[in-house]
């Protein structure tokens, strides 16, 4: 067995011999805020992000709980979900994961019967509101369609 032994002898060294043997090391700080920026990409499934959000959070030497995950990971999805996930209690990212799951299956079922919500307003302009001065009649409603 050879045990390579070389001197270090200025700080440099030092610093060098130490990024070297631990390159690669995520303090727990830097796990955390890889954890805390990684977003639900627009093409990733639900279970792909949730299980490498887990992965993730297994490389910390204390575990988190499963309160802070779940709050770690609703923060990351994609709105499409997270309007519809963000209410709703869940302890665990399993529940979350269920309930994700089931968001993700009615929004299919929806675009897959043509279901499209259709504007109240003629050619797709919503009318606008005037503010009235004060003392000021209301004008009538065909004068708001200036």
């Amino acid at each position: 067995m050879h045990v390579k032994h070389s001197r270090v002898d200025t700080w440099s060294h030092l610093r060098q011999a130490l990024l070297d043997r631990f390159h690669g090391y995520q303090t727990e700080h830097d796990l955390m805020q890889e954890l805390l920026q990684r977003e639900q990409n627009a093409n990733e499934g639900v279970d792909d992000y949730i299980h490498h959000m887990r992965q993730l959070a297994s490389r910390f030497q204390k575990p988190l709980r499963d309160r802070e995950l779940v709050k770690i990971i609703k923060r990351g999805l994609k709105e499409s979900l997270a309007k519809y996930v963000y209410a709703i209690d869940v302890v665990t990212v399993d529940e979350l994961r269920q309930e994700c799951i089931e968001v993700e299956r009615n929004a299919r079922r929806r675009t897959r019967s043509g279901y499209a919500q259709h504007t109240r307003y003629s050619h797709g302009v919503k009318p606008s509101v005037h503010e009235c001065p004060p003392g000021e009649p209301e004008p009538p409603p065909e004068d708001l369609d200036e």
